[in-house]
């Protein structure tokens, strides 16, 4: 992913709702960009959403 704004992260949060059911949204392979705008809205604090570059939960840990 190379690049997110405000609206992006508001897709992430109604899709991270819909995944309620056990099921998680990984994002991997992000640039520094996206990183770096996940790391101000705190996206690793958003549920069943797994940011797969040493910012977040790990995946592993959640996954039966």
């Amino acid at each position: 992913m190379t690049f997110m704004d405000s609206q992006g992260i508001h897709v992430l949060l109604k899709l991270a709702k819909r995944c309620a059911n056990g099921n998680l949204i990984v994002v991997e392979g992000s640039t520094a960009y996206v990183a770096r705008l996940f790391e101000l809205v705190s996206a690793e604090r958003f549920p069943d959403v797994v940011i797969r570059d040493g910012r977040s939960r790990d995946a592993s840990a959640r996954v039966d």
